[in-house]
């Protein structure tokens, strides 16, 4: 019974199904046959269409430009004139990338600073002295990656100059080893999209050093402006980690003593006690004037060499863990690692030490330490009578930083000095002070270099930033690359298509 019906059910559907697909089959074919037959459209009913669909064309490209120039309207276009300039700073604490960008003032020849962007990372170069060519570039990708972000548009990257200089503390790395690194700045620098020139790496000479920042200084003081009537140049001092400069402009009324050589037999000794003295008188060019500097690069005199000696000393003294002028009075520093120098000992040293904090015995360590190694107390490094000058880099981090005025006296330095070597309730930092034989550092050459702050000498004024712009030597040395052949091709591309440069 259940196989009957089944078979029966079956055989429904499928009559079911037979009817309705000849039933559709139908349908479609009748309703083929009765579509009416289209009419075609005359001449002048497809121009009419054809104009319809052209004005509908044309009402987009219409709301397309305004949409467009309301864009422009409100997009902050970069400036006419615009210059860039690119200078890498191989420091002996790590590596800079700063960008300059200027607008050219076509009615003067001049060139006004808008903005400075700086990167930084810990690398030194001396590191590319044992490093292959793809290493090479790895090295400078991180810094060269935000630096094109700041120079936009490849053909503007290719009209901008790009330069790295090493400064003193390189010099101290040996000849073959820093060459071999500055070979391989070289061949990651080229195949960047900048402009580019082999010259443009190097190890800065002294003198070079000491100029670059006093152009720097000058600069961001506007006394290189053409509309600046009373010119009136500062000297720069520089205290770096490997060295310090002394550069000032010979304007005719500096006393001959200390611009002057002593006799060869002098001169001879003072070079076997102490070594070289490279001072120097350049004469520079800048904005197309000429200008006499005199120049003093002391190799050697920079804060962290001067730390390493000073603590030599007590070491051999005994005064180096008990008993130390230069720590904090009445504070251990317990697992304290100084880099110490000595005759017969150089590197790292654990120690702890007790502070006995006292500024005058730490100003006094200092001048011991500096004439023991440097020629600061040569006439020829005093700083002329009468002239200002802005002292910057450690210079001001570990003067104004620590809260002193940035225009001290005497006196006020002394009160500082005191405080940071025998305030017992200051705080430590990272269980290590040493802004006591910092400051005390400091203190001692500007009283060597103005004759214990003669009243003669005008005071010396602690400064880092000039309207937000940092003083050094970079910006002198960009300006030197900007040459007018180069600030003639960045201004051209302000005549080209946007979307191009």
């Amino acid at each position: 019974m259940p196989q009957n019906t089944t078979r029966r059910r079956r055989a429904n559907t499928s009559s079911a199904a037979s009817k309705q697909t000849t039933h559709s089959t139908t349908t479609s074919a009748t309703s083929d046959d009765s579509q009416p037959t289209k009419t075609p459209k005359s001449v002048p009913q497809l121009l009419d269409e054809e104009y319809s669909s052209f004005k509908n064309f044309l009402s987009l490209a219409a709301v397309a430009c305004l949409v467009f120039f309301h864009m422009i309207q409100n997009t902050k276009l970069p400036p006419p004139g615009r210059v860039h300039g690119v200078m890498i700073d191989a420091g002996s604490t790590g590596t800079r990338a700063q960008v300059f960008t200027f607008r050219f003032d076509k009615e003067h020849r001049h060139l006004e600073l808008q903005s400075t962007a700086m990167f930084a990372h810990n690398k030194t170069l001396d590191t590319l002295a044992s490093a292959t060519a793809s290493s090479s570039k790895l090295f400078f990708k991180p810094l060269l990656e935000k630096v094109k972000k700041a120079v936009p548009g490849l053909r503007r990257r290719k009209r901008t100059p790009i330069a790295l200089h090493a400064t003193a503390g390189f010099r101290l790395l040996g000849d073959e080893k820093a060459e071999r690194a500055l070979d391989m700045a070289r061949q990651a620098l080229g195949s960047t999209e900048f402009m580019f020139k082999s010259e443009w790496v190097s190890v800065l000479s002294e003198s070079d050093e000491a100029n670059h920042a006093w152009v720097t200084t000058n600069y961001l003081l506007r006394n290189f402006d053409p509309e600046n009537k009373e010119k009136q140049f500062v000297g720069a001092l520089e205290l770096g980690g490997a060295s310090m400069q002394i550069v000032f402009h010979d304007d005719g009324d500096i006393d001959e003593s200390i611009t002057t050589p002593e006799s060869e037999e002098a001169e001879a000794q003072k070079v076997k006690e102490n070594g070289h003295f490279p001072a120097a008188q350049t004469p520079i060019k800048v904005f197309g004037q000429t200008y006499t500097l005199h120049s003093r690069n002391h190799l050697g005199l920079g804060l962290v060499n001067f730390k390493k000696k000073l603590y030599g000393i007590f070491d051999h003294e005994g005064v180096l863990e008990e008993g130390n002028p230069c720590f904090r009075k009445g504070t251990t520093f317990k697992d304290t690692k100084l880099k110490v120098q000595r005759p017969d000992f150089t590197g790292p040293k654990t120690v702890r030490i007790v502070g006995d904090g006292d500024f005058d015995r730490c100003v006094a360590s200092a001048e011991i330490a500096i004439s023991s190694y440097s020629r600061l107390f040569d006439k020829r490094s005093h700083l002329p009578d009468e002239k200002k000058f802005v002292a910057f880099a450690y210079f001001y981090d570990k003067t104004v930083r620590l809260g002193l005025n940035s225009s001290a006296t005497k006196e006020e330095m002394i009160a500082k000095g005191k405080e940071l070597c025998e305030d017992q309730g200051a705080e430590s930092h990272a269980g290590l002070d040493e802004r006591c034989a910092e400051f005390s550092y400091i203190f001692a050459v500007l009283k060597i270099l103005t004759e214990n702050f003669s009243v003669s000498k005008t005071n010396v004024s602690f400064e880092q930033f000039v309207d937000g712009h940092m003083l050094g030597w970079p910006l002198g040395a960009v300006l030197d690359t900007l040459q007018p052949e180069v600030i003639a091709s960045q201004v051209s591309l302000d005549k080209e298509p946007p979307l191009m440069t």
